[in-house]
């Protein structure tokens, strides 16, 4: 079963502690991905990247990520979920 971890990033930084936590939780179900969308989400993917149990993460820069809305990231996820079998978020 793969999972996709929605990264909880906050003035393009990732919040590791509300992360690691749910990367925790998750990691017993499968593969993770950790999604990294914001406007500028290099430095959040790049923290994300060396966190244990990461296998891949997809940075999505757009600023339409840039005030964490619903919206936006409901598109993307949508896009995504045919390839998960569990989409989680960190919060």
């Amino acid at each position: 079963m793969s999972v996709l971890l929605v990264a909880e990033i906050q003035d393009g930084a990732l919040v590791k502690d509300a992360v690691a936590k749910a990367l925790t939780a998750v990691a017993p179900l499968g593969p993770v991905t950790l999604l990294c969308a914001a406007a500028d989400a290099g430095a959040a993917a790049d923290a994300g990247a060396g966190l244990d149990g990461v296998l891949k993460v997809l940075r999505v820069d757009d600023p339409a990520y840039a005030h964490s809305g619903p919206e936006a990231l409901a598109a993307l996820l949508k896009t995504l979920a045919g390839d998960y079998a569990v989409i989680a978020a960190a919060s």
